[in-house]
């Protein structure tokens, strides 16, 4: 006699069977984790062969057709989720096959094929969005969601990498990029947003929201500076060679004044610096003055400054006639044959 491996029931060997039965014997099988592997690979391949699709498909239909089998099914399914037990697992087991990569691709692909090519999926989403976020309640539960999600440290720490992440030139260019071929390529897409910006635009509420926005930005003279070099507005400098310079340089208020100081000589007195300084400021903010043409451009307000208030002490011209003379000019006193000539 030999006890069964598998449930330990005696049985009479004829030869070196490690199980009472055959039931014994695949089940002790499975009891490999290397057979069970093979046979978890085996059975998945099979499954996924056209064939056995097809033969799936077919053995469904015949079910389905059949009275009463829905009702069958959907009782089972309510009994199964009713037990805890059975609900833990099937959720862990749905959550796991759901968060794979491979899972979570395959339905990126499937929804963003069905945005752009199925209208009906597109205005049913939209419209289910609008009921479930739109009111009060949904919004107010969302924020309070948000709320904590940012109070936790682990998750306001992932925000910030992911934003990070997505603020980096590289992203936003290809971002901009694939857009642009959207744009570009897909009549549907370019329908989609411009129907989106006319509906948004109708509100009077979010144009009045913007209006008031774009006011109060206007209203601050670094971000007008900001906007109109970024523009091309500064001289002959190129848009992007002229936003280089606006990011670089206009910050804050105090990075343009250290702009305007680093151009005005420093021989100068520093009341008249101060001046000079404060002309200069006044004509960068009108737009009299552009940034690009700042460092040749602050040399009229020297000028203007220096025949403004003359300094008999301060520097002078060479060419100028020297007072009291018929036309001698100071050059003329210096000899050819100088050693800085």
């Amino acid at each position: 006699m030999r006890a069964c491996e598998n449930c330990g029931t005696q049985f009479e060997a004829q030869s070196k069977r490690r199980s009472c039965s055959r039931a014994c014997a695949v089940a002790l099988a499975w009891k490999d984790p290397e057979a069970a592997e093979r046979r978890r690979a085996s059975i998945e391949k099979a499954r996924r062969s056209p064939e056995s699709v097809a033969r799936t498909l077919a053995i469904n239909e015949r079910r389905w057709a059949r009275p009463g089998e829905r009702e069958k099914l959907s009782d089972r399914n309510r009994e199964a989720w009713a037990n805890p037990r059975t609900r833990k697992k099937l959720c862990r087991a749905i959550q796991k096959a759901q968060r794979a990569p491979e899972q979570r691709a395959h339905y990126s692909r499937m929804r963003t094929e069905q945005w752009a090519h199925d209208r009906i999926y597109r205005e049913r989403t939209v419209a289910g969005i609008r009921r479930s976020k739109g009111s009060p309640e949904a919004r107010a539960r969302f924020s309070k969601l948000l709320t904590e999600r940012w109070n936790d440290s682990v998750m306001r720490a992932k925000y910030t990498a992911a934003n990070a992440a997505r603020n980096n030139p590289e992203h936003r260019e290809r971002n901009r990029v694939r857009m642009l071929a959207r744009w570009r390529d897909n009549d549907d897409f370019r329908a989609l947003v411009a129907a989106s910006m006319q509906l948004y635009w109708s509100n009077p509420v979010a144009r009045e929201r913007n209006s008031l926005r774009m006011r109060a930005l206007w209203a601050d003279p670094i971000w007008r500076m900001k906007q109109l070099v970024s523009m091309g507005a500064a001289g002959g400098a190129s848009p992007a060679a002229a936003a280089a310079a606006a990011a670089a340089a206009l910050n804050s208020a105090t990075d343009l004044m250290q702009l305007v100081d680093s151009v005005i000589p420093r021989g100068l007195p520093e009341f008249a610096r101060a001046d000079i300084c404060q002309d200069v400021m006044v004509a960068l903010l009108d737009g009299s003055l552009k940034l690009a043409d700042l460092r040749e451009g602050s040399k009229q307000y020297l000028a203007a400054y220096r025949k403004m208030f003359p300094d008999k002490f301060g520097p002078v011209s060479l060419d100028e006639a020297i007072p009291g003379t018929d036309g001698l000019r100071r050059v003329d006193l210096i000899a050819s044959d100088a050693a800085h000539f």
